[in-house]
């Protein structure tokens, strides 16, 4: 057991530097893994799936199966999103990292928890406006112009844990009730959160801060 809490407890001093005041990142376990049945295309049959303590069930990279041999039931673990540059597609946005054995797979969520976090609310607040003119051609060739205002807005995601997430990219339009995963990642500026959404290819994650 020491050693399980040891385990558990030094990712995050290393992280953080050790300070007593920082932020502790939550991380689940491994309940078990299992093959997976395919998804609605017929894909990815047999691919390792790990289901967490949470109910949340993550499939691993083709390419990253041969590691699984290794992880088991209990092992330590936390998600985090890829970010890397990518030109095609990627189906696997996530990151499963193993902290009892130091290793990190590609995986997709195919499952979200039993208790899964959803979006209460999503509220709009305009930030800017601006107008827009446009130049056009009719049939005949001639040209003219139309101008309109584009309204820029943050929103502000209200989950059913009493919490509320900033969004600012204006690509991204969320609705209420959906599920969604909370994600953490590090970079030289410090932690940040993402807000995951989606199963399978179809999932999507974007950054979020949170106001309360």
């Amino acid at each position: 057991m020491l050693k399980k809490l040891l385990l558990l407890a030094l990712p995050l001093t290393l992280l953080f530097g050790g300070t007593a005041n920082a932020e502790i990142l939550p991380t689940s376990q491994v309940e078990l893994i299992h093959p997976y049945s395919g998804d609605q295309s017929g894909d990815f049959i047999g691919d390792p799936v790990f289901r967490l303590y949470d109910g949340s069930e993550w499939k691993c990279h083709p390419k990253d199966a041969a590691k699984v041999a290794l992880w088991g039931p209990n092992d330590v673990v936390e998600i985090s999103v890829r970010t890397s540059f990518y030109f095609f597609k990627r189906e696997h946005k996530f990151f499963l990292t193993n902290h009892t054995l130091n290793d990190t797979v590609r995986v997709m969520v195919v499952k979200y928890p039993n208790d899964p976090l959803y979006i209460m609310n999503v509220e709009y607040v305009e930030v800017d406006r601006k107008l827009k003119t446009v130049v056009w051609k009719d049939i005949d060739g001639n040209k003219y112009t139309e101008s309109k205002w584009v309204i820029y807005y943050n929103q502000y995601l209200h989950l059913n844990d009493g919490s509320t997430w900033l969004i600012t990219d204006p690509d991204y339009h969320y609705e209420q009730g959906i599920f969604v995963y909370l994600c953490y990642n590090y970079s030289p500026k410090g932690f940040w959160t993402a807000i995951a959404s989606g199963t399978g290819r179809d999932s999507q994650w974007i950054k979020a801060i949170r106001t309360h």
